[in-house]
Formats: structure tokens, sequence, C-alpha cells
């Protein structure tokens, strides 16, 4: 009959590897998500109580010029990112947190990288807690350097607006449309109109035109929506004389408020021009449209009888240039767009074609490239003749150039949702209104498409109250992750962890993480571990844990061995069971030695009981 001793030795055995491989298994789960913490777009920093930096991830190097072996182990006071002025309080904040005080909040600080350049981050910080106790702090830090920058070219620009405005010798006018309100004047308008700043800006623009008020409210319209830029009125001055002006109007936002920029010309004296000029009446109704463009008007031979100066601005060429040169536009048209600028231009069958439209590029007289939209149509006169083209050339370079960073942009953006392996949801203003992406289907198992048919926060969330939960933590848009329960396409359970983002454009966005293998796992190792010490209490041999030969847990047999009870031995130095200090050390020597070289240690010693008697 086998000894039962070693059946049970060789259980426990069996029970510590069964155990060290679900340890492996939580390992490699563990492995995934540190592939998630080193991805990020931001940098994450854990700071123990004593304010030493634990752990960072890879971001550290691209934001700060650090790799993180040169920042682990350090005093996060002491790296050299924090600006002297900012220590002294962020260092009696974390003083202060460590006693309790909330420390738990966004900042924006602005850092120092390696190099020595200062770069604005938010900071935001979460305590981390022990049974209890705080133990450190994670930090999530994003750079916001190009956010301030572009905040600071707002301001610049309203700068600009302010100079070109005031000291702008063209008359203008700022504009309410949605009452008509005259909210600013330049110098030149005041000059012209007659009246002071405070009592034009106390009139409306209806007391000025002369048209009705619903016409000018239609045409402020126009305007606001963009379907007309160019107006002719008759505008009264302050002393009852009425003046022709022609008027160039547009959107613009100042200070957050859409308003009404407008460019007003005193054609009055032009006009009496026109009406003694009738042989000129065509060319007029032809160029009045549009001046601030390049506009041209081209005979039935192609040869210009009228050419802007504006050509000059756009091309660096002058109207001259183009009168002497008439294949001058193919000239400066690059390469990959001349053959059909040329055939657009000598097409026998544009006298009988609408209007034309398209956009190409050019090199300028200083070697420039610049985008051109280009609109023409054909011209007939009262009697039905053909007159050539009227055409219009715009320079759309900086639209061009911004659409195509915005499309370049939009690329990247889409294609990061759709491959990063997180489960990511957008809403936008209601939690009902989703969108997800390749991962969210792939773990809950709707599409981008089926998610906009369904009640999604109903699919997931079955129960009313559970769904309440998961509702007004989304609303709240706090930094820390939640748990919650969800309920798959398929009507499985799954464990899942979110944190919730808001943009600019008040997008919401919600970052949610599979984590049932890991509750799976955590069950799985406390039922080992109560399992474990149950045999460890119930078996017949002598069983002491010890780290740093310090004991940790001893069974109920191991005390009848030794004499003392647990309590005397747990958290005390294992020499207390030695019959001297010489056998004690020599047992830690040679087990040790043993330990590092095969894993396990056996000695063969002596026991010395709480009464004194030594047991082999």
């Amino acid at each position: 009959m086998e000894d039962p001793s070693k059946l049970s030795k060789e259980l426990l055995i069996e029970k510590v590897k069964l155990l060290q491989k679900e340890l492996e298994f939580s390992k490699e789960n563990l492995s995934k998500l540190h592939t998630i913490f080193e991805n990020v777009d931001e940098l994450i920093t854990y700071i123990d109580k004593n304010g030493i930096v634990l752990n960072v991830n890879k971001k550290v190097e691209s934001m700060l010029g650090y790799k993180p072996i040169e920042v682990i182990g350090e005093n996060f006071a002491s790296i050299g990112i924090l600006q002297l002025k900012d220590l002294p309080q962020l260092i009696k904040l974390f003083k202060q947190s460590i006693s309790g005080a909330d420390f738990s909040k966004t900042r924006v600080l602005e850092i120092i990288h390696k190099k020595g350049k200062i770069i604005q981050v938010e900071i935001s910080t979460n305590a981390l807690k022990e049974n209890g106790e705080i133990i450190g702090f994670v930090n999530i830090i994003k750079d916001i350097t190009k956010e301030k920058e572009a905040g600071q070219a707002v301001a610049e620009s309203e700068e600009l607006y302010k100079s070109l405005f005031f000291n702008n010798h063209s008359i203008m006018l700022i504009i309410n449309p949605n009452n008509g309100s005259i909210v600013d004047a330049n110098p030149a308008a005041l000059k012209f109109y007659g009246w002071t700043l405070t009592h034009i800006k106390s009139m409306r623009i209806d007391q000025i035109n002369h048209l009705s008020k619903k016409q000018v409210a239609l045409e402020m319209n126009n305007a606001k929506l963009k379907i007309k830029n160019h107006f002719y009125f008759k505008h009264q001055l302050a002393n009852n004389e009425i003046k022709d002006v022609e008027v160039y109007s547009g959107p613009i936002v100042v200070k957050g408020k859409e308003l009404l920029y407008s460019i007003i010309h005193d054609i009055t004296e032009h006009n009496k021009t026109l009406i003694e000029l009738k042989e000129s009446e065509i060319k007029f109704r032809l160029l009045a449209d549009y001046t601030y463009d390049w506009e041209y008007w081209l005979d039935q031979n192609g040869n210009f009888i009228y050419i802007s100066p504006s050509c000059e601005r756009i091309t660096g060429y002058s109207p001259e240039h183009f009168r002497n040169n008439p294949n001058l536009l193919y000239q400066i048209t690059k390469k990959e767009y001349k053959e059909a600028v040329k055939k657009h231009y000598k097409d026998e069958n544009n006298r009988n074609s609408p209007i034309f439209k398209m956009i190409f590029s050019i090199l300028t007289k200083n070697n420039e490239e610049r985008w051109i939209e280009h609109n023409c149509n054909p011209v007939f006169d009262d009697k039905g003749n053909y007159r050539g083209r009227r055409g219009n050339n715009r320079d759309i370079t900086e639209k061009y150039i911004a659409n195509q960073n915005l499309q370049n942009e939009k690329e990247l953006l889409q294609s990061l949702f759709d491959t990063i392996p997180v489960m990511i949801t957008m809403y936008k203003p209601s939690i009902n209104d989703f969108s997800v992406n390749r991962e969210f289907e792939k773990c809950i198992g709707y599409s981008n498409k089926e998610v906009q048919k369904i009640d999604l926060m109903k699919k997931c969330y079955p129960n009313p109250e559970y769904r309440e939960k998961a509702a007004v933590f989304m609303k709240s848009l706090t930094p820390q992750w939640m748990d919650f329960e969800i309920i798959t396409k398929s009507g499985n359970k799954i464990f899942t962890s979110w944190r919730n983002l808001l943009l600019s454009d008040k997008t919401q966005i919600g970052i949610g993480i599979d984590i049932t293998l890991k509750k799976h796992n955590q069950k799985i190792i406390a039922e080992s571990e109560a399992k474990l010490k149950s045999i460890f209490r119930a078996s017949p041999i002598g069983i002491g844990v010890v780290k740093n030969r310090i004991f940790e847990f001893v069974n109920h047999r191991f005390t009848e061995i030794c004499g003392y009870s647990a309590e005397e031995l747990i958290h005390k130095s294992a020499e207390i069971i030695y019959p001297s200090k010489k056998e004690y050390d020599f047992v830690g020597k040679v087990k040790y030695d043993q330990i590092n070289e095969y894993g396990t240690g056996t000695v063969e010693t002596r026991f010395k009981h709480k009464n004194g008697r030594k047991n082999n």
C-alpha cells in the first residue's frame, strides 16, 4: 500500500503545475493589453506614492525625446521635463494627494522636451488604490501644442482682420444678417456716409438702402448663403444725397458669430459715364458681376476684348502680356493639364456649349504653383449673334490644398478607425445614433450599417436599469474606465471595459476592450488559490510558505511540528525554527543555490521546537 503522504505530495505538485499553466495563460492576455498600452496616442506614466516613475509607454520617446529606460526609476520631479516655476506647486499637490486630497483631475501644463523645446500638454491624473490606500498615480498626457497654436493663429487672424478693416481705404460695413443691424464701420465708411461711428452702429442697413425692408432681408440672405456676393444698390447719405453703390458681400465669422462683410464702391459717377457711353453697355453687363477674380472676354476668334488686372495678381503677368501672347495661358499651364486646356479653348463647339467648368494648375511668373477654377459660358448679343465667351479664372490654391489635406486626414482617420484592435463607437449628439468600427463588429456582432437601423443600447443592455447605468456613464464623459456586461448579437454575454472621450466638434468617442478572458482567468486563479490553500491546510505534511525567508503561510501540521501557532510564525523570520544561526544560514545557502540552478531545492535539517526540543 502506497504512503498517503507521498500521494498528497504528488497531488500537490500536479496542482501547482496546473496553476503555473493558468498563470502563463493570464500573462499572455496581459501581453495583449500591454500592446494596447504601448500603441495609444497618449503618453501614459505610472508613478508610485514616492514619486518614482515605475512605467511609461513608448510614446515618451516621440513626445519628449526620452527613451523609457531614461525615465523609469527616476523621480518625476527630477527628470527635467517640468519647468522650475511649476515644480513647487506640483510637488505640493502630489504630497497632498498621498494624504487623501483629490489629485485626479485634468491640468494643462507646459513641459520641456529633451532638446529644450516647450510642449503644451493636457494631463489627466487618476489615483490607484489598494485596500483603500493610495499606492500611486496613472497619468495620461496628451500633446495639445498644435491646438494651442491653432488658437493663436485664430487670434492673429482676428488682428489681421482688424488691420485690414480699419486701415483700408475701401468703404466697409459689418452687418448682422439676422436683423440688418450695422455692427461696425471702418473710417472710410464714416467719411462716405457722413455719420459718426456711434450713430451708424445704432442704424439698420435698410435705413440706408433704398430697397424695401423685405428686399434687403432677401439680399442679405442670398449673401449669407453665398447664392450671390455682388449687388447694386442705392444708398442714402447723412445729407440725404443718394449714391449708386456696388457691393461685394459675403459671410464672415467674428468671435464665433456669423456676420456679413460688405465692401462698398461708390459707382455714381461711373454709372453716369455708362449712360453716356451706350456702346460699352454690353461690356459693362459682362464684366460688372465679378471684378476681383481674373475676368476676361474672348471674341469669336479667341482674341481678348477685355482682361481684368486681376490676372497679374494671380499669374504675375499683366493684361498686356496676355494680349501680346495669345498662347501664354497654355504655356504657363502645367504639363499634365496642357492638352485639356488647349482643347477647351480651341474647340469650335464652345460657341454652342453651356457653362463650362474645369480645374487645372499653372506656374506663375515666380514659378509658384497655383490652382485655378475656370468657369466660362458663351455670350450672345440682343440679336442672338455669338460674341465669344466670357471667362472667370479664380485662384483656389488655398482651398484646393486644404481640401486635399482634409481628404488625406479623413482617409488616415478612417484607416485607424477600421484597423485599431479596440472597439470604438462614435455618437453625436444622441447616444442612440452610433457609428462603430470593425473591431466592434468582431466582438459584438453588429456591423456599422446594422447599428444605423437598430436600438443598439437596447440590444446590448436589455435590462432597463443596467442600460440607464451605461447611458449615464457615456454621457458623463469621465476619464475612468468602467466594466460592463454586453449581450452580443448572437445572444452571448461578454465582459467589456469602456472609456469615453469628447472631440472638439462635440463628437463623443467610446473606447472598449473585451475583458471576458481576463475575467475568466481571474476567476480560475481565485478558485485555484482557494483550492491550493485548502490542500495546504489539510495536508498531513508540514508546509510553510516563505518569501525572502519570512513566513507568509503555514498549515496546521507545520505548527504541530514546531510548537508555534500560526500567529507566532506569520510575518516572522524562518530563523525562529532553526536550532542555530549557523544551521539557518546553511539551509538558506544550499536550498537557494539549488533553486537558482534547478528551480527546486531539497535539504535535510533539524527544527527547534518551541519547547527547545530539536526535531529531525
